[in-house]
């Protein structure tokens, strides 16, 4: 995974586990949902209340992986859209199918090799989380630390650590 804070969206770079990913969220707030020029799944705001939070895990249930929670507004955008004089809201998903042609040069090319595919975590996602990335140590350790703001001056928490292994 590339933790990439130049993409607005968390492109997941295989399509079974993005559609996974899906149902889950659908299973929430319904299938009910329509596509924008920007976003491929977006719902009207008062069924999306049903999802407050998603967890992402890293290196698989088991496998000493870790995981963030993460909060609706880092999976989740604001659209407006007017109709007939009043304005609809809806919650679009930030996470999108890195398979689709029009995310998939977010995805390729980011590997060891041109052609690989890799999951991006984007910069939605990392709101209010502070990011350290340890590359001088043999682990090659990321953590994540839950900020409630990140703009106001807050005493430091104990963070999430991930490890990746190339």
């Amino acid at each position: 995974m590339v933790i990439d804070s130049g993409s607005t969206f968390t492109c997941l770079a295989d399509h079974d586990l993005f559609t996974e990913f899906l149902s889950k969220v659908e299973e929430k707030v319904g299938k009910d949902s329509i596509e924008t020029k920007y976003y491929d799944h977006c719902y009207k705001e008062e069924n999306a209340k049903g999802l407050e939070k998603i967890s992402l895990q890293f290196g698989g249930e088991g496998e000493g992986g870790k995981g963030i929670e993460l909060k609706r507004e880092n999976f989740f955008d604001v659209y407006k859209i007017e109709k007939e004089n009043n304005i609809e809201e809806y919650l679009c998903l930030t996470v999108v199918d890195g398979t689709k042609k029009k995310h998939e040069m977010r995805v390729r090319g980011r590997g060891k090799n041109n052609d690989e595919m890799v999951h991006l975590l984007g910069s939605r996602a990392q709101m209010n989380f502070r990011v350290a990335f340890d590359i001088t140590g043999e682990d090659h350790k990321v953590s994540f630390d839950k900020q409630e703001n990140c703009g106001k001056e807050e005493e430091k928490r104990e963070g999430e650590s991930l490890v990746f292994q190339e």
